[in-house]
């Protein structure tokens, strides 16, 4: 299995336990990589939920998870790659947010595939031009 960084859809998903395609590929993932790959901008998107739900026993539990995984730095060029993708998104009229762009560029920076079960968003950042690898995590393989 490819080495992924995950989106936070993606991670959010696993974190939940409902889809079974998504669990599959996490235990696989985990079982070759040891962690998970994400950054710190899914953990502070699951903890913007999480802290608006007011749920003390979901944020004590993602903590103790968040202290399993691996986090990828993001540097200085991956802020001006993202800073580009969003003003090119920008610029034809398909913005999606800054978290998306950063996260897309980590995994280009990285050389990673992008984990997701939102393909069709993250699509129109490779239709502009950008190599980002894709990955859906909640189709299988066969």
């Amino acid at each position: 299995m490819d080495k992924c960084l995950l989106d936070t859809d993606t991670f959010s998903e696993i974190e939940k336990g409902r889809n079974k395609i998504v669990m599959l590929r996490a235990r696989e993932y985990r079982a070759e990589w040891g962690f998970l790959t994400i950054l710190a901008i899914t953990a502070m998107e699951i903890n913007h939920g999480l802290w608006l739900s007011n749920n003390s026993r979901l944020l004590s539990k993602f903590a103790v998870t968040l202290a399993n995984e691996e986090f990828l730095p993001f540097a200085v060029t991956t802020a001006v790659l993202a800073g580009k993708i969003s003003a090119e998104l920008d610029k034809r009229g398909i913005p999606i947010g800054l978290n998306d762009p950063m996260i897309a560029a980590t995994a280009i920076e990285h050389g990673l595939v992008l984990g997701t079960g939102n393909t069709k968003h993250y699509e129109q950042i490779q239709q502009i031009g950008f190599p980002l690898q894709l990955a859906n995590w909640r189709e299988s393989d066969s």
